[in-house]
């Protein structure tokens, strides 16, 4: 939580992408980094993330990991803290 704005691929579980989507989100992310640069706007590798709405880090897929290698991914309880500023929202 550094006050930056986030840009976030949204992905529904642990297990949810093949590795056909890996390149396109690197693609899709590299894209928005040169696209703010050209327009002067400070976005760097921490503000891109792929947000996966439930499970644990420990169940994340290889697929997740290898993004998770260059662009942070942020799952379950941990992503609905970081999204709402409420620890509980997630038991909620």
């Amino acid at each position: 939580m550094d006050g930056r704005k986030k840009y976030c691929q949204l992905k529904s579980g642990p297990n949810t992408i093949n590795a056909d989507d890996v390149h396109t989100i690197f693609n899709h992310f590299s894209g928005t980094i040169n696209l703010a640069r050209t327009n002067n706007l400070n976005i760097g590798i921490n503000d891109m993330i792929v947000g996966v709405i439930y499970g644990e880090s420990s169940e994340l897929s290889s697929h997740y990991k290898k993004i998770n290698e260059k662009y942070p991914v942020i799952i379950g309880k941990d992503f609905w803290h970081r999204l709402t500023g409420k620890e509980d929202f997630f038991l909620i």
